[in-house]
């Protein structure tokens, strides 16, 4: 079976549990963050309806945020206490993970190997340890400051944005075999989100700063190729993005002139809709919680990879009710 087939093969199953799932991610999460006043952690429904605070005290500039679903557990990383932590989903029982870092920007994790990833924007290095925080190490060094980070467990690759003209790079998810995917158009380029079934990245880029609204939203191949401006108009400092596959959505956060909000879209840049407008300072990190319905098993995306590996590599995937298993195209009947 070749790579390519494997890899096909083992994003198909995974596409089906977008067609299975009950519900949608019913509840987004994202800091707030102001140079002056504490730092937030807030969270609302997709709709930006219900709104709650879950943290508002030890935070100062919180620029990262990924949620652990599975294990109700968000993580965030903070740039200017220079500390990664974690907490439950409901903001109780908050806890350093890694401290003692240069300026940590953003963080991805990865719960199947328990480990979590994360740029350190000041050091210029990609890094990761443990979700207990032990093993820390260094996988990168950069040429200068990462910001945005994103993985594809699947195709074993960590993606990252350098802030300050890019490039966009990717390395394998032991930091070797580093590359430029997307070395031109790039101005500042913050946050980035994958869709590995769909084979596209998206990315955020600042522009030239919040006084001109030349921000814009952008999508391309895995590899760089076919980019495609999304959003180009009304994006004054777009920050982080998170991604709604199986419901066509991408979320971002908007930093600009006095009216700060949360925004979210078609995956194709259509139908710009303003979801939170009050109550922000400078929302920054954003993630969706995706729950699965009360009648179907939570499955995580990584216990899915892993058993889509299990079944490829014995060359049977059993469907439930069928006579017969599905085989290798070369295995015998």
């Amino acid at each position: 079976m070749t790579v390519r087939s494997f890899r096909i093969a083992g994003l198909t199953l995974l596409a089906l549990t977008f067609l299975v799932r009950a519900s949608r991610a019913d509840k987004m999460y994202w800091t707030d963050t102001n140079s002056t006043d504490p730092g937030t952690i807030q969270r609302s429904n997709l709709d930006g309806s219900e709104l709650e605070e879950l943290i508002t005290q030890g935070l100062v500039l919180p620029t990262g945020l990924v949620l652990d679903v599975n294990n109700d557990k968000i993580y965030w990383s903070d740039f200017s206490t220079k500390k990664i932590q974690r907490s439950n989903l409901d903001g109780t029982d908050v806890l350093d993970i890694v401290v003692g870092l240069g300026g940590p920007l953003d963080l991805i994790t990865n719960p199947s190997l328990q480990l979590i990833y994360w740029t350190d924007f000041s050091a210029q290095k990609i890094q990761r340890s443990r979700l207990d925080g032990t093993e820390l190490t260094d996988l990168v060094l950069t040429d200068s400051g990462p910001d945005g980070i994103a993985l594809d467990v699947l195709g074993g690759k960590i993606y990252w944005t350098l802030l300050f003209g890019g490039p966009i790079q990717r390395a394998d998810l032991d930091g070797s075999n580093v590359e430029d995917v997307v070395t031109t158009g790039l101005v500042t380029p913050r946050g980035i989100a994958l869709d590995v079934v769909g084979g596209k990245m998206y990315w955020t880029d600042v522009g030239t700063g919040v006084f001109f609204e030349d921000g814009v939203i952008r999508r391309a191949n895995l590899d760089g190729s076919d980019v495609e401006d999304l959003i180009t108009t009304g994006l004054f400092e777009p920050n982080r993005i998170a991604l709604d596959v199986a419901g066509g959505k991408m979320y971002w956060t908007h930093n600009t002139d006095g009216a700060d909000k949360i925004q979210r879209a078609n995956l194709d840049g259509s139908e710009v809709e303003d979801l939170v407008t009050t109550g922000l300072t400078v929302p920054f990190a954003l993630s969706l919680d995706f729950t699965p319905g009360a009648d179907i098993p939570a499955l995580s995306q990584w216990g899915l990879i892993s058993m889509t590996l299990l079944m490829l590599s014995a060359g049977t995937i059993v469907l439930k009710n069928s006579k017969k298993p599905l085989r290798r195209k070369n295995q015998a009947a």
